[in-house]
């Protein structure tokens, strides 16, 4: 992967983990820094240890959270963890009854009763997470533990990283109160800019949407894309090996062989379990875009495709039923209710449908991206 690939996939880059990609990406960034400030505006905080490309400016989406965190309270104590390591300096080591003691006392929402072993599970996970993205160190003791015993000890250490987590807002956040809010951060910044605020919003969607779709709050980044696609196209090629797909509702990035970079779909390096929900999907698609071509499904004008629940549940468990014996032993076992949950939540996440009172609008990427199993496979799976 290049070094510009893994500033985009990673919240930063170590020195004491990735030692040589560190100083890899310190000797390569002048040969991207212009992309990275003229097409996306993000700019890349280095620091003795670390480097951070600073990013932000698309919609939220679902799939951007912690897929780690089970529980809304995971968000809640993390921010807290964050907090508290405000008082602490480089290095400096705690206990986790120290946090827990803080926690206790800073939250004024409600009161944490920690004998609750989902309120213990909930920290454990966002202890976790931070070990994971090294804004803390453990030298000794486990929170699994904690999960279990709330007198549990674990000794943790500061690595520093925690004051870069956040960005770093240009004004005061203490009157903002909804995602709108924060959002509203850079428009209003940089709106009086035109033309540069929208090519910034354009690379950052493509760059880390499934597609820009050709709506009314998406209408003026759209009309760019078709008037500027041969320049998108290669400003692109120059940094990544992707190509521009513009349709007459979306467009949206290809990644070729030699790109492989952040989230994406089809995902065919991912774990088991992951894997498998990519390949249902991958299935369902498969099946409507045959139904669109038999005239069974119609699109309305914006390509959008609408399906009764009921449509799609069945499609779910008709899919279930022709392949199960290709799937890993959790999807062949669970019940059908947790299945179509499953894949239904899946296929949200990846942007690919929209509830809306008794239908699923799937959008029109749908129909670009298909598979089937290998009949062959199919064939000796149930010979086994």
């Amino acid at each position: 992967m290049k070094t510009l690939e893994e500033l985009l996939s990673r919240r930063w880059i170590t020195a004491e983990k990735n030692k040589e990609l560190f100083y890899k990406i310190h000797d390569e960034y002048l040969e991207y820094e212009d992309f990275l400030k003229d097409k996306l505006g993000y700019g890349a905080i280095f620091q003795n240890n670390f480097i951070k490309l600073d990013k932000y400016g698309v919609p939220p989406k679902i799939w951007m959270g912690i897929a780690e965190f089970k529980s809304k309270m995971s968000y809640v104590f993390l921010c807290l963890i964050l907090a508290f390591l405000e008082n602490f300096d480089e290095e400096e080591q705690f206990i986790l009854s120290e946090l827990v003691e803080f926690i206790t006392i800073t939250f004024k929402e409600e009161n944490i009763d920690w004998v609750n072993r989902s309120n213990r599970t909930a920290l454990v996970d966002a202890l976790k997470f931070c070990l994971q993205e090294e804004i803390i160190r453990k030298n000794d003791g486990s929170e699994e533990n904690y999960t279990n015993d709330s007198n549990a000890q674990v000794l943790y250490e500061n690595t520093g990283l925690s004051k870069f987590f956040m960005r770093i807002f240009n004004q005061d956040i203490n009157d903002l109160n909804t995602i709108n809010d924060f959002e509203n951060i850079n428009s209003i910044s940089e709106s009086s800019k035109g033309e540069v605020f929208l090519r910034h919003q354009v690379y950052r969607k493509l760059l880390m949407t499934p597609g820009v779709f050709n709506t009314p709050e998406n209408e003026e980044e759209f009309k760019y894309i078709k008037r500027h696609r041969e320049n998108i196209q290669e400003t692109f090629s120059k940094y990544f090996d992707v190509s521009l797909h513009v349709h007459k509702n979306v467009a949206f990035l290809i990644l070729g062989e030699n790109s492989n970079f952040g989230k994406y779909f089809p995902d065919d390096t991912a774990s088991s379990k992951i894997s498998i929900k990519c390949n249902i999907a991958l299935l369902i698609n498969s099946y409507i875009r045959k139904e669109i071509d038999d005239k069974k499904i119609e699109i309305d004008f914006k390509d959008n495709i609408f399906l009764k629940k009921e449509y799609l549940n069945e499609l779910i468990i008709k899919i279930r039923k022709k392949y199960n014996i290709v799937f890993t032993k959790e999807f062949r076992t669970i019940s059908d209710e947790k299945f179509i949950i499953t894949i239904i939540e899946y296929l949200k996440n990846l942007d690919m449908i929209v509830e809306e009172n008794e239908n699923y609008i799937f959008n029109s990427i749908v129909g670009k991206v298909i598979g089937e199993y290998d009949e062959t496979l199919l064939m000796e799976g149930n010979n086994e």
